[in-house]
C-alpha cells in the first residue's frame, strides 16, 4: 500500500499529461474525413500518448525494484526474507555480512536487469505515430 501511495502522484499527472500532448489538429482532421466519436477514440486517443505512457510503467517498475528505504524500515526484509529485494540483498551482503564481492555482482545483476527492463520502451514505441 506505501508503494502505492507513493506512485499514485506520478501515474496520475502523466496520464494527463499522455493525453493533453495530442494535437487539437488530429481530431479536426479525423473529423473532416468523417470518423465518429469511437474511431477518434481508438485511433487517435490511444495511440497518440503511447510514448509518454510506454515509459511510465517502466519507470514505475525500475523504482520499485529499486526501492529500499521503504522496505526496509517497514520490514527490514521480511519474515524470512518475504520481502527481500535485491537492494536489501546488496546491502546486507554488504553491511551486514561483509561479503563485497558478493555484494557487487548482485548490484552488476540488478543493472543488468534494469537495462533490460529500461530499453523495453525504446523498442516498443519507437514507431509511434508522429
Amino acid at each position: 500500500m506505501v508503494m502505492v501511495w507513493k506512485g499514485y502522484p506520478f501515474i496520475s499527472i502523466m496520464i494527463p499529461a499522455g493525453l493533453q500532448s495530442i494535437p487539437e489538429e488530429f481530431y479536426q482532421a479525423a473529423k473532416v474525413d468523417g470518423a465518429n466519436v469511437f474511431q477518434r477514440f481508438f485511433w487517435i486517443t490511444v495511440p497518440c500518448p503511447a510514448p509518454v505512457l510506454g515509459v511510465t510503467p517502466v519507470l514505475t517498475v525500475l523504482w520499485v525494484f529499486h526501492d529500499f528505504s521503504i522496505i526496509y524500515v517497514l520490514t527490514g526484509g521480511g519474515p524470512v526474507g518475504a520481502t527481500e529485494t535485491l537492494a536489501i540483498m546488496t546491502y546486507e551482503e554488504a553491511f551486514s555480512f561483509f561479503r563485497m564481492g558478493y555484494a557487487s555482482s548482485i548490484g552488476v545483476v540488478t543493472l543488468l536487469i534494469c537495462a533490460v527492463i529500461s530499453a523495453l520502451p525504446v523498442k516498443k514505441t519507437s514507431h509511434a505515430i508522429y
